[in-house]
């Protein structure tokens, strides 16, 4: 019996493995498609909940009101009044998800060179077409998930998931500051004007 279970954990482990294998080379592609300014390379590895998130982006910056905006997330009302700042609006015009990462990675308004530090640690699987990956800077374990889904056969990069720590990191930040979210929102948007 004994002989039996260590064989059926061999058979169930070499898929996971080799799942988590594809996911960190997944990542490792991703980040080397940034860092390389390989804007193909990006879109191919970006997953299509990203590509909608950017195009939710695109309406907001389009068509929303101040209230409207206001009821968004930190996160989002800093993305949607950066879209506004820095692309004109009639190149956002007929913009999809892939053209707002092309337009991004053309005219240098991501900061790929941070991606750097950053590497996937341990894997979790969650069912046949979602993982979740351990972040990890400088070697050592953030308290974060990056999110891969399999979409056509692929693994592909969920650039969306690490937007919640990103604004719990900002937001934490604004507390120790004794700083509003708005506040923030102001200066952050404020330095992006004097950059153009």
């Amino acid at each position: 019996m004994k002989k039996v279970f260590i064989l059926f954990l061999a058979v169930i482990s070499v898929p996971v493995f080799g799942q988590q294998d594809e996911i960190k080379a997944a990542f490792s592609e991703y980040k080397t498609a940034m860092v390389g300014n390989n804007i193909d390379g990006v879109l191919d590895i970006t997953s299509k909940n990203s590509f909608d998130y950017y195009e939710m982006l695109i309406d907001y910056a389009l068509n929303a009101d101040s209230a409207k905006v206001a009821g968004l997330s930190f996160m989002d009302r800093m993305s949607v009044l950066g879209t506004r700042i820095q692309i004109p609006k009639d190149a956002l015009i007929g913009m999809d998800g892939p053209s707002y990462v092309r337009y991004g990675l053309e005219n240098g308004l991501t900061n790929s060179a941070a991606l750097n530090a950053i590497d996937v640690g341990d894997v979790t699987m969650e069912g046949d077409s979602k993982a979740q990956a351990q972040v990890m800077y400088m070697s050592q374990p953030l308290p974060a998930k990056m999110t891969f889904l399999q979409e056509g056969g692929k693994w592909k990069f969920d650039a969306t998931s690490m937007l919640k720590f990103s604004e719990d990191m900002i937001l934490q930040q604004i507390g120790g500051m004794d700083m509003t979210e708005n506040v923030k929102i102001y200066t952050d948007t404020a330095i992006i004007c004097m950059s153009l």
